[in-house]
């Protein structure tokens, strides 16, 4: 039986009003402690509500969550194309947060290679309508000539500040270790920033893709 969902750091905004409630792995273990963790529950849709006494509406969204434009859900490579740069993955903070660790869910002859990478869009908190993969050998230079892209701020994980308000695109080493396999998703590990319980939370995005190394001319199976 799995196990139950349990709450995932929420903000709640009213009107201008903010407040707090509460795989293959890339981790920062910089912390002194290891944090309690909760356990993995999907995104909740955000919800809305009007209160008539005080004539306000709210809003209650994930204080982290992340989406994917990836509608693949097979795909074959050449025995070159080992090393990737996948952009399937972007996020959007509601509330300042440290994210902690980036991992493929349930990855299967894939894994990640150091640490992610993150790529604001030209307009702050803008939408970023990319995904796919490129080949890791000159994948800075394409990414830097995108027009829905600022380069210039790229920044790696572990020392990038996820403000509210922000969104960004992840940018990940990916290895590929066989000659086929799959992978479910993304889940990332977060801290909202200041006071609190000291827990983590995790935001998650499944999408299932399976994938075949196959040389060029021959049928794509998977």
């Amino acid at each position: 039986m799995a196990p139950p969902l349990s709450p995932r750091a929420l903000v709640v905004a009213a009107t201008a009003l903010v407040l707090l409630t509460a795989g293959c792995t890339w981790s920062d273990d910089s912390s002194a402690a290891p944090p309690r963790t909760t356990p993995s529950s999907s995104t909740p849709a955000p919800r809305a509500g009007f209160d008539p006494e005080t004539g306000t509406v709210t809003r209650v969204e994930a204080a982290f969550s992340v989406q994917t434009g990836n509608v693949r859900t097979r795909a074959c490579y050449e025995p070159r194309s080992s090393e990737l740069a996948s952009i399937d993955y972007t996020w959007r903070a509601a509330a300042d947060v440290e994210v902690t660790e980036v991992e493929l869910i349930d990855g299967t002859g894939i894994r990640l290679v150091g640490t992610p990478v993150t790529v604001p869009p030209v307009n702050y908190g803008g939408r970023i309508d990319l995904g796919g993969e490129l080949t890791w050998a000159g994948h800075e230079k394409r990414l830097a000539g995108n027009h829905l892209l600022s380069w210039p701020g790229h920044e790696s994980v572990a020392d990038h500040v996820f403000s509210r308000g922000q969104t960004g695109l992840f940018v990940l080493h990916v290895r590929r270790s066989m000659g086929h396999g799959s992978s479910h998703g993304l889940r990332v590990t977060y801290r909202v920033s200041g006071p609190g319980d000291g827990n983590t939370y995790t935001a998650e995005v499944r999408n299932q893709v399976r994938w075949q190394v196959v040389r060029h001319g021959t049928r794509c199976r998977v």
